[in-house]
C-alpha cells in the first residue's frame, strides 16, 4: 500500500507536510512524540487519524510508543 498523494483532511499541517514530502521516518517520529500526550489527553480521534497513514504501510514498523 503507498500513501495516496494528498494527505487525509483534519491532519495537522506539520504532519500533512511531512505525508506530502513522503518523509515516512520523519512522520512516524513526530507522531511517536505528539502521540502519546494526545492520548493521555483523550483526544483519540485525533491520534486515530494521524495513525491511519502510516498503520497499514507494509514494512513500516511504528516505535512500541505509538504500537
Amino acid at each position: 500500500m503507498t500513501i495516496s498523494p494528498a494527505p487525509p483532511e483534519g491532519l495537522l499541517p506539520e504532519f500533512s507536510a511531512l505525508l506530502k514530502s513522503k518523509d515516512i521516518p520523519g512522520y512516524i517520529q513526530r507522531l511517536a512524540r505528539e502521540g502519546p500526550d494526545w492520548y493521555m489527553d483523550l483526544q483519540l480521534p485525533v491520534l486515530s487519524m494521524h495513525l491511519q497513514p502510516v498503520a497499514s504501510l507494509p514494512g513500516t514498523s511504528l516505535p512500541p510508543r505509538i504500537q
